[in-house]
């Protein structure tokens, strides 16, 4: 696991802190969802990664036939799940997700605010979420500033197609240059003696 994490650029380490950041989100949003179906269905579980604002907003308005409280706590619901999907497009929909979960754990605090330790454990799983969402958040900045990695280009071998209907001379090979022997020279040509010359033989005159 670590050799392959060496082998990985600083760019996909930033995608995969950033995609981290971004499952914490979406979960904490199913879970906040599961425990509002639970509470409907008149369960006593509850779990504890969820968002506290929009889960006592409409389970308190529920039981006390407050409209208000209904829309606020469906309101956040829907922005936090438009923050998830719109942040895989850019990183200011992380911050915003990250603002908001600011908000909830503030009132989560409030909540608490008589006895902290009964909710040690949600107050934990609050800053567990808000630490990945600024870990989302800085990662998320650096991928949209950070310079563009060279992209090393590799040779294409061209398709049946394309060898079928391209010119011949496109994806034609180079053939080596073949060495030719020099070419033959005619030996210079003698001149044929006079007819009127008198014969000679070793150099002396034949009459």
């Amino acid at each position: 696991m670590k050799q392959q994490a060496v082998n990985k650029t600083p760019s996909q380490l930033m995608q995969e802190k950033y995609k981290t950041a971004r499952y914490n989100l979406l979960l904490m949003l199913i879970l906040t969802v599961v425990n509002i179906v639970l509470f409907f269905t008149g369960s006593e579980t509850m779990f504890l990664f969820s968002a506290s604002i929009p889960y006592y907003s409409i389970c308190v308005g529920w039981m006390l036939g407050a409209l208000s409280l209904l829309v606020i706590g469906a309101v956040v619901l829907i922005a936090f799940l438009i923050c998830w999907l719109l942040s895989k497009k850019h990183y200011g929909w992380m911050i915003a997700a990250l603002v908001l979960f600011v908000l909830d754990t503030l009132g989560t605090v409030y909540l608490y605010s008589g006895n902290l330790t009964e909710g040690i454990f949600d107050l934990a799983i609050h800053v567990w979420v808000l630490v990945y969402l600024v870990l989302g958040v800085i990662n998320g900045y650096k991928l949209a500033h950070a310079p563009q990695e060279p992209i090393e280009a590799y040779p294409v071998e061209p398709t049946a197609e394309q060898l079928m209907y391209a010119d011949p001379n496109v994806y034609a090979q180079p053939t080596a240059a073949v060495p030719t022997a020099p070419a033959a020279v005619d030996p210079a040509p003698t001149e044929p003696a006079p007819a009127d010359a008198p014969a000679t033989l070793n150099g002396e005159e034949i009459e």
